[in-house]
């Protein structure tokens, strides 16, 4: 149980799920949070082990357990201070949620995502989750708040110059 093994099986796992093998990456992904032991200091590694799995269970339709493996990562992500990581969990959340239609929560989620984002202060992280904000906002009818939220995200995305981005 090295973690050099561990981070084999971690992009092995990440193969699988990238292929539509989920199953397989989830069981690849439950295996390595099994392998290290209970008393051991929390890694940053398992944070996107967990995230991955949640991404995982998402794409298999379990989302009970995409969300508790989802708000595991960003409970580790923001103990660690991983603030960027937690902000892509916490919109990963929001998406679950979304397809879930629960637009109450989903919104909830993904104004937390885009604050911390603007709190680190990182240009492309804020140019990647304004427009799923915005997105939400509209789903719960929120038109008049989301339209500057829709140009704010527009902003971004000429500020990193994401031109495929704008054309979309």
């Amino acid at each position: 149980h090295r973690p050099i093994g561990l981070a084999f099986f971690n992009n092995h796992a990440t193969a699988m799920d990238e292929l539509g093998d989920y199953e397989r990456a989830i069981a690849l992904y439950t295996m390595i949070l099994a392998a290290i032991p209970a008393d051991t200091p929390t890694p940053t590694r398992m944070a996107r082990v967990h995230s991955n799995l949640g991404v995982s269970y998402w794409k298999t339709g379990k989302l009970d357990e995409a969300m508790r493996h989802m708000e595991m990562a960003v409970d580790i992500e923001r103990e660690q201070g991983n603030l960027r990581e937690a902000a892509m969990s916490l919109m990963n959340i929001s998406s679950v949620l979304y397809e879930q239609w629960e637009m109450a929560k989903a919104l909830e989620y993904a104004k937390e995502a885009v604050a911390i984002s603007k709190a680190i202060g990182e240009p492309h992280l804020i140019a990647r989750l304004t427009p799923a904000l915005a997105v939400r906002m509209v789903a719960s009818l929120q038109f008049d708040d989301a339209l500057p939220v829709y140009e704010e995200a527009l902003q971004s995305l000429h500020e990193i110059g994401d031109e495929v981005e704008l054309a979309r």
